[in-house]
């Protein structure tokens, strides 16, 4: 886990398709360097303070995305695991709100598992909020 503080980590900033020129130029403004740039997002680094300020100040950007850690998953099981053992409690706070997302893209999907509800596409999201959440 990076110090969330003071390590530089990659930061993704999707926005509409199309104007990932515009977006780009604004983060260039805000002196953060510009990685690489698709067709509805545009990837820079910073630490935690610049996610922050990149979503109170960026006008073209529609989700801002630190990431935390990054592993392989290969089973729903291994992203649950994954996710639980991260040390949440140095990034959230107990009395404060916080939402678990998941996206369903056109990258290659997790097998689903022989057992029943556990290769559900629902389920790692769900676990996994059900685990931080308690």
């Amino acid at each position: 886990m990076i110090e969330l503080w003071n390590d530089t980590s990659p930061i993704l900033v999707t926005c509409a398709r199309g104007i990932t020129p515009y977006l780009r130029e604004e983060i260039l403004a805000l002196g953060l360097p510009v990685r690489e740039v698709s067709e509805a997002a545009v990837e820079t680094a910073g630490a935690m303070t610049d996610a922050m300020r990149l979503n109170l100040v960026l006008r073209t950007g529609q989700r801002v995305l630190f990431l935390l850690h990054e592993g392989m998953a290969r089973s729903p099981g291994d992203l649950y695991a994954g996710t639980v053992d991260l040390p949440w409690e140095e990034v959230l706070h107990v009395d404060r709100y916080f939402c678990v997302t998941s996206c369903r893209g056109r990258r290659p999907r997790l097998p689903r598992s022989p057992s029943g509800p556990a290769g559900s596409s629902r389920t790692p999201r769900v676990r996994s909020w059900d685990r931080i959440g308690s």
